[in-house]
Formats: C-alpha cells, structure tokens, sequence
C-alpha cells in the first residue's frame, strides 16, 4: 500500500506532501524503517515528502520503541505528524520526547467550535495548542473542517494548515488526476 501511494504521488507536484496512516504493526517491526526506505529510492520520491501519521495510541505500547522508529525515520526526512491529537493517551512528555513535525487536530474539535455551549472552552484549547506548536517549531492541522464558520474560527486561532470536506471529499485517483491541468 506504501508503495503505491508513494508512486501515485510521486508524478504530483512537487510541493504537495503525501500523509499516511502507520498502524501498530507497521511500528513495531524492526524492518519496517528499512522498508519505507526501499520504497522511497524504489519509486524516486524524496523522503520529505512523505509525511506518516501516528496516533496517539500506537505509541502508548511501547514509547521506547516508537522513539527510535520515529527518529530513525525522521533522520532520513521523512515526516511525522501525531495524528488525532488531544481525545486519546496525550501527553506533553509525548511532544517533549518524539520527533514530530506535524501536530493533528482531532477532529472532534472542529465539531465542538458548531456547539455553542463548548465553543469558548473549545476555542481556547486550540489556541493555546496552536502557541505551544509554534513555540516547538511544529505545524498544526486541524481535521474535520466541513463549514465556512469552522474555517474562518480555526484560521482566526492560527490554524494555517486545514483539512475536511469543505475542501473536498475522497475520490479516487483517476477523479483527481482528470482534474489537473
């Protein structure tokens, strides 16, 4: 699946990054490095613009283990986002300790700035994850953005990186490649 994803994205443009998702298998094996790896120089694309995203979950199994995965990766370019970041095992140590680039926002936060009762409460989570990511020179994305006001609110607490169906839903391949110019 890797592979394919890696190929299919490789004839992109340049400057649009590929994120996929690692399962807990994929990070507890100790071949599993070398083998993004050999994928990367198989199909030709630079390591940096792959991005893989962990949740928090993955590596409450063994943070030891993941801490080296994760690093060996990164050392080659590769990028790491903490996916579904803050309805899970999170932790400021986890930020501290492993190597990441990219903090996801749950999604359940975008559906939170709808709710009139939680928006103040949610508004201000957000903002102050947007404040530590920057000060630890990481991006944040938020998910799950499917309305102008989720769009406008989330850009107005920093978010500069946003994804959901207001920006599209999933289509297959050829759908996206009919569409290039």
């Amino acid at each position: 699946m890797l592979e394919r994803a890696c190929r299919d994205a490789s004839s992109w443009a340049p400057d649009i990054t590929l994120a996929v998702n690692v399962s807990p298998i994929q990070l507890a094996s100790p071949s599993w490095v070398d083998s993004v790896l050999d994928v990367l120089h198989r199909v030709g694309m630079p390591a940096g613009r792959l991005e893989l995203e962990i949740t928090e979950s993955v590596l409450a199994r063994d943070p030891a283990a993941a801490r080296d995965v994760l690093r060996r990766l990164r050392q080659t370019g590769v990028r790491i986002a903490i996916d579904d970041f803050g309805v899970g095992y999170s932790s400021m140590a986890q930020l501290r300790e492993l190597p990441f680039d990219t903090i996801k926002l749950d999604q359940s936060f975008a559906a939170a700035l709808l709710q009139d009762e939680a928006r103040d409460m949610t508004c201000s989570i957000i903002a102050s994850v947007v404040h530590l990511a920057r000060s630890m020179h990481l991006a944040v994305t938020a998910e799950g953005v499917e309305t102008r006001q989720q769009l406008d609110l989330l850009r107005g607490l920093g978010c500069t990186s946003l994804q959901g169906y207001l920006f599209g839903r999933p289509r297959p391949l050829a759908a996206l490649a009919a569409d290039r110019p």
